[in-house]
């Protein structure tokens, strides 16, 4: 496999203080809304991007600072894992919930609520991006689809073995049969 070949991962922060308390409580309202599904939710549905890895969205905030330091800002967070290139995963975030990033950011000092076209938007993320200097990639190489793919393949081929034996059509153990499989497929085994 070629190193061009190989699926470039990407990994970044967003991280935006909030205006004040209002607007935190505001964000919040909006977060628990798109925290209750998700892949599917009607705001920011992450499940219709193939590029993602995770996503999230928090406010940090302490409330032993509100009665002790109460100037201090809460922050909006959104972190992600993506599949490829930083801009075109932005471009089909922005694609997908354009007015509820606007709303999100509408909260945060800096943003221009004037401007919520997608090039306002657009510009205010990239200008909050941050890169971690040390990240894991735990499967590297690998799009989101192929994990998937390979983790379901695994529980076909598990489930299958289980049957294989259990209908009487071997005396092996299934994991007998699983090495005998990697065996006469090449197949590395396993690590652990």
């Amino acid at each position: 496999l070629r190193v061009e070949a190989l699926v470039t991962h990407e990994v970044f922060t967003i991280v935006a203080p909030i205006r004040d308390r209002a607007a935190s409580t505001h964000l919040k309202q909006i977060l628990a809304e798109i925290n209750a599904n998700p892949s599917g939710n009607a705001l920011l549905p992450f499940g219709k991007l193939p590029m993602v890895h995770f996503a999230s969205f928090v406010v940090f905030s302490d409330p032993a600072q509100e009665a002790e330091a109460p100037l201090l800002l809460d922050h909006l967070v959104f972190e992600s894992c993506i599949d490829g290139p930083f801009e075109a995963y932005i471009d089909a975030l922005l694609q997908l919930g354009r007015q509820t990033l606007h709303e999100l950011f509408s909260g945060c000092l800096g943003y221009d609520t004037s401007v919520a076209s997608y090039d306002g938007v657009r510009a205010y993320i990239v200008a909050k991006r941050r890169k971690p200097h040390l990240l894991h990639i735990g499967s590297p190489g690998l799009r989101v689809d192929h994990i998937r793919a390979g983790a379901s393949l695994r529980r076909v081929l598990d489930q299958e073995l289980d049957d294989v034996v259990k209908r009487g059509r071997s005396t092996d153990r299934p994991l007998d049969l699983m090495r005998a499989l990697r065996a006469s497929l090449k197949a590395p085994a396993s690590t652990r």
